[in-house]
């Protein structure tokens, strides 16, 4: 049986339980919304309400009821609502391979066939994706992939894959080659709540994705964990497709005379310098910013031929490097490669340092 692809190649931006006010804007700048949760937030309803393509993912944190509710007050009023929508299981968290591990595992897989069979009699015209929420470590060895590709085989509908990692999942070349296999060898795999690798992750065969509008949202993290968080700088965090990084703004005020910072070309600065990221006032802008480079390059990839695209990125990633090179010189500050960027490259056999 073919499976349904959902998203058909489509990065759209992931807003999470709460999303900020500019959630519109930045929606309609990536094509759809991914939000998290019943949608009880006025920012979710009117986003919503205005036609957006949207997914509604289920709060991970939500106790399972004693009869699957996927439909329940809230997604039934979306339905009525909303044409264009594609939903989803819980979030089965699976934790690093062990005996633990791989029973959630099993039990993830368990309860998305359950959502899927349960969505398929409700909703039957509805896209389906029954999301789970892997470590990172499973895609560290051969052995656990292995087990992962095995298991998610058994579900029989489109998997929704987010990485969980305090920092970055994907920032070694075994995290990455872990990816790229599960992604060409599963029917169909999107990759959300994550960073920029979730367009290496459709440039080498994955359905599609979602990339985080905030911290928190561009990686899935253990609920006890909050080890990301980071309250002394306000400053927004801004996408340089450039050099495939997210920087804080406040990073920005060393390299404003810098010719890559003193004019962006995007939708949203038309010109203006980087450099003003700094204030954090600008957050909304700048996550205009970011969504407009990101889905800019996602467009890219998607205009090169499907057997093209893993080429298309890894010389993204290639020129990104160099780019950090021409950085060094202008501005005589040393700024390393992110640890993801050097792991895409080692991947591709560049031997990055």
């Amino acid at each position: 049986m073919m499976i349904q692809t959902p998203l058909n190649g489509a990065v759209w931006v992931h807003a999470g339980l709460k999303p900020p006010d500019h959630i519109g804007r930045v929606a309609t700048a990536a094509g759809g919304v991914v939000l998290q949760g019943p949608p009880k937030y006025r920012q979710a309803r009117e986003v919503l309400e205005s036609g957006i393509p949207a997914m509604l993912q289920h709060d991970a944190d939500l106790e399972p009821a004693p009869q699957p509710t996927l439909f329940g007050p809230d997604e039934s009023w979306l339905s009525e609502q909303h044409s264009c929508v594609v939903v989803s299981s819980r979030a089965g968290w699976v934790p690093p391979p062990s005996t633990e591990g791989r029973e959630r595992l099993r039990q993830a897989v368990l309860t998305s066939r359950t959502s899927h069979a349960h969505a398929t009699r409700s909703e039957p015209s509805r896209p389906f994706v029954a999301m789970v929420a892997l470590s990172h470590k499973w895609l560290t060895s051969r052995e656990s992939r292995r087990e992962v590709i095995s298991a998610l085989r058994s579900v029989g509908a489109p998997i929704g894959l987010m990485l969980e990692k305090a920092m970055d999942p994907l920032d070694t070349v075994q995290a990455v080659e872990g990816l790229v296999t599960l992604v060409t060898e599963l029917e169909s795999v999107a990759v959300f709540r994550c960073d920029h690798g979730a367009l290496g992750a459709m440039a080498f065969g994955a359905t599609g994705g979602s990339i985080g509008i905030g911290t928190s949202t561009r990686h899935f993290l253990d609920p006890d964990d909050n080890s990301w968080a980071d309250f002394t700088d306000r400053t927004p965090r801004v996408f340089l497709p450039f050099i495939m990084g997210w920087w804080k703004g406040s990073r920005l005020a060393y390299y404003e005379e810098d010719p890559m910072f003193r004019s962006c070309s995007c939708p949203v600065c038309r010109g203006a310098s980087l450099a003003r990221f700094q204030d954090e006032a600008l957050r909304a802008e700048a996550d205009a910013h970011s969504v407009a480079c990101w889905a800019d390059l996602a467009r890219r990839l998607q205009d090169e031929d499907p057997g093209h695209r893993a080429d298309a990125w890894l010389r993204l990633c290639q020129t990104a490097y160099d780019n950090l090179d021409a950085i060094e010189d202008t501005s005589g500050l040393l700024q390393a490669p992110s640890r993801q960027l050097k792991a895409w490259l080692r991947f591709a056999g560049v031997p990055a340092v």
